[in-house]
C-alpha cells in the first residue's frame, strides 16, 4: 500500500510503502521518501549604487542638438574621472537623435514636412562605491550638464558570497523540516535521493527619479540625499530523502 501525505501550507511530501499483500504483484517495492523545501532570507546593507543619468537637448538643427549633448557628456565624463570612479564602472547605455515635428502634423504625414526641432540624448550608467557617495556625485554631474536622471539601484559587493551562505542555510532548513515530520512518525532520514536548487534572488532597492529635461541652472546643485535602505536576499532548495523504518 502506498500512502501520500500532503500538508497544506508546507512544501512537504511523504511517501510510505509497505510490502505487497498479493503474490501476483511483481517488481521492487518503491522506497519510502520525503521531500521538503527549505528557504533562507537575509537583509544586508547595500554598499554599491548604480546611477542612470544623461543629457537631453532640443535644438533647431541636428548638429546643434548633438553638439550640445557631446559637450555636456564630455564634461560629465571628465567629472566622473575627477570623482575617482574607474572607467570600467561607467557605461554609455544609449545615444539617440530624433526629429520633432509640429504637434498639428499627423504621424503618417510627419515625414512630409520639415521637423520643428531635433532632440539629441545620451545616457550613462555609473557604478558608485560606496553607495553613500551617490547623492553628492549626482549633484556634481548635474552641475556639469546632466539634465535627465532615470534612477538609482543598490547592490552589495558581497552578494555572491551572501547568497552562497543562504543556499547552505536553506538546505539546513529543508533538513530541519524533514527531521520534524519523520521524527514525529518514529522514523529516520536515510540517503539524500535528490537535491533541486531553487531560485536565488535579491530584492534590490531602486529609486526612480525624473528630472525635467531642460537647461540646468547656473547655481550649483545641492547634494541630493539618498538612502539605500536594506537589500533582501533569498535562497530556496528542494531536497528528497529516503525514509528508514
Amino acid at each position: 500500500m502506498i500512502g501520500r501525505i500532503l500538508l497544506s501550507g508546507c512544501a512537504v511530501a511523504v511517501v510510505l510503502s509497505a510490502a505487497p499483500v498479493e503474490a501476483q504483484q511483481v517488481g521492487p517495492t518503491p522506497a519510502p521518501f520525503i521531500t521538503t523545501e527549505g528557504q533562507a532570507t537575509a537583509e544586508v546593507t547595500p554598499d554599491t549604487a548604480t546611477v542612470s543619468l544623461g543629457v537631453v537637448s532640443d535644438r533647431p538643427s541636428a548638429t546643434a542638438a548633438t553638439s550640445d549633448v557631446a559637450k555636456a557628456a564630455q564634461a560629465i565624463v571628465d567629472q566622473i574621472t575627477a570623482e575617482g570612479i574607474d572607467a570600467k564602472d561607467v557605461t554609455t547605455t544609449s545615444i539617440a537623435l530624433t526629429p520633432i515635428y509640429p504637434d498639428d502634423v499627423a504621424p503618417a504625414r510627419s515625414t512630409s514636412r520639415a521637423p520643428r526641432s531635433f532632440r539629441a540624448s545620451t545616457d550613462l550608467s555609473i557604478t558608485v562605491k560606496p553607495a553613500a557617495r551617490a547623492g553628492a556625485i549626482v549633484s556634481h554631474l548635474v552641475d556639469k550638464g546632466a539634465n535627465s536622471i532615470e534612477g538609482i539601484a543598490y547592490t552589495s559587493s558581497q552578494q555572491a558570497k551572501q547568497l552562497d551562505d543562504l543556499k547552505a542555510d536553506a538546505t539546513r532548513d529543508a533538513m530541519r523540516q524533514a527531521q520534524i515530520y519523520v521524527g514525529a512518525l518514529g522514523l529516520r532520514l536515510g540517503r539524500v535521493l535528490e537535491i533541486v536548487p531553487g531560485n536565488t534572488s535579491a530584492d534590490t532597492p531602486m529609486m526612480a527619479s525624473k528630472m525635467a529635461r531642460s537647461t540646468i541652472m547656473a547655481a550649483p546643485a545641492p547634494p541630493i540625499p539618498v538612502e539605500p535602505g536594506a537589500l533582501t536576499l533569498r535562497a530556496t532548495v528542494s531536497v528528497r530523502w529516503e525514509i528508514l523504518q
